[in-house]
């Protein structure tokens, strides 16, 4: 008898309106959030206090479809910063389904749902109840979100360091240092390749005649760029330029940068004098491990006419470029280390603001964010590949410049050249590769 009253007693506070009316408060929750502006992004738990993004790897997602805005951009953004595979998902039809369904059952679970929506649930003394055992764990902003572009798919740069001297960066000058850069992500496989500036290569700003490759910037950034995809069979849009001060300036700004420096050898003071660059405080380079500010890096990355070339010939000129080539790729080595290192990337944005002027690029300020929090993330390993070619320096006509004379120009080795352009494509195609003597220094 007892049971049967409870029973009658329940069906009737049900029919008055009272207690267990879920289908009001239902109705209470879809009508008090219709109004409110979505802001942020959130993923919830239940439970661990101290749980972190980490904790979602393996979650099943659920999420409803009554205000769906922006919740498919944040599982996407969240799998591409953690690198993470589909998520398994729930699907509900209305806010208050989803928080109901994933409060009675969210063992293995997140619920993903509007800030802004749980703040006004929280806010109302009708609805407040369901969202109170509700943690954040993850947030995002859709308004802002980073582009994953770099990091999903293999990318290549052309990384120029211009002869301009002006405080100001010039688009128009003579490109003396070209390294073409080739970076798979997902591999993490990656080629540093110097190119001698002296390249004798197609200017087509001058009928696609021949010219000094350092050249053909003279005419502006994109003949730069075509002349040097031509030779290498490239598809290059990528870019990053800089000068002798913002170079400087981007150093000191990293908090300079750590080498290993292979050889002994002088630096031309007078020259470098000459350049109005500032004065030193090293005027000889001893082999062993340096740390090294702005001034001292353009130092080492100009010098070549008291340097040997990496087989030891003899000091020259023409061996000095050679060797101003390993050294530009050391100084790049030096560079890739900082920016991936731990420091660098807790501090990244306010980095990234000192610096954002010392170099033209077409890189997004999110792409470059996205690179970063993926080595924040992942730390991962990554297999650096560092190359050069050698050129036969001959006397010819430049196109620039034919009032000259014949100049002095490099004729890039043909086997070199064929070696780097198939390590190119190994490493857009995903496939492995491995620090080797390039065919030039084999004979």
């Amino acid at each position: 008898m007892k049971k049967i009253l409870l029973t009658i007693l329940s069906i009737l506070l049900i029919l008055s309106g009272c207690g267990g009316n879920s289908g009001g408060l239902e109705k209470e929750v879809s009508e008090s959030l219709s109004a409110v502006e979505p802001n942020r992004i959130g993923i919830y738990t239940i439970g661990d206090e101290n749980a972190g993004p980490e904790s979602l790897k393996d979650c099943t997602l659920v999420y409803q479809n009554e205000f769906n805005r922006g919740q498919d951009a944040a599982i996407q953004y969240l799998r591409d910063v953690y690198r993470w595979n589909e998520f398994a998902k729930e699907e509900k039809a209305t806010v208050y389904q989803a928080i109901k369904d994933f409060s009675e059952s969210h063992d293995g679970k997140a619920l993903v749902l509007d800030k802004a929506y749980v703040d006004a649930l929280q806010n109302n003394s009708k609805t407040s109840e369901l969202v109170k055992d509700l943690k954040l764990v993850w947030e995002y902003d859709d308004v802002n979100a980073y582009d994953f572009s770099l990091v999903n798919n293999p990318f290549q740069v052309y990384i120029i360091g211009s002869d301009d001297r002006a405080y100001e960066l010039n688009d128009y000058s003579r490109y003396d240092t070209d390294i073409l850069l080739t970076v798979n992500p997902k591999t993490k496989q990656v080629l540093v390749l110097s190119v001698p500036r002296d390249a004798y290569v197609k200017n087509y700003a001058y009928d696609e005649q021949r010219d000094k490759l350092d050249y053909t910037g003279n005419s502006g950034l994109d003949n730069a760029k075509k002349a040097i995809n031509e030779y290498f069979g490239q598809d290059i849009s990528l870019y990053i330029l800089t000068n002798f001060y913002e170079f400087m300036d981007m150093i000191d700004a990293m908090g300079g940068i750590d080498i290993y420096n292979p050889y002994t050898f002088k630096l031309d003071n007078a020259r470098g004098e000459a350049f109005n660059v500032g004065r030193l405080n090293i005027s000889t380079f001893y082999e062993g491990d340096y740390h090294l500010n702005g001034i001292e890096a353009l130092a080492y990355a100009r010098e070549r006419f008291t340097l040997y070339d990496w087989a030891g010939s003899p000091v020259g000129k023409y061996n000095g470029d050679m060797a101003r080539n390993m050294h530009h790729l050391i100084l790049m080595e030096g560079i890739i280390n900082k920016l991936v290192s731990l420091d660098t990337l807790v501090n990244y944005e306010s980095l990234m603001e000192q610096i954002k002027n010392c170099f033209h690029t077409n890189i997004s300020f999110s792409q470059m964010y996205a690179l970063a929090i993926m080595q924040f993330t992942e730390h991962p390993d990554w297999n650096i590949v560092y190359q050069h070619i050698y050129a036969e320096y001959v006397s010819d006509i430049c196109a620039s410049e034919p009032d000259l004379g014949p100049l002095t120009v490099g004729l890039l080795d043909e086997n070199d050249v064929e070696y780097v352009k198939d390590l190119m494509k190994k490493v857009m195609d995903g496939e492995t590769i491995t620090q080797e003597p390039i065919p030039s220094e084999l004979y």
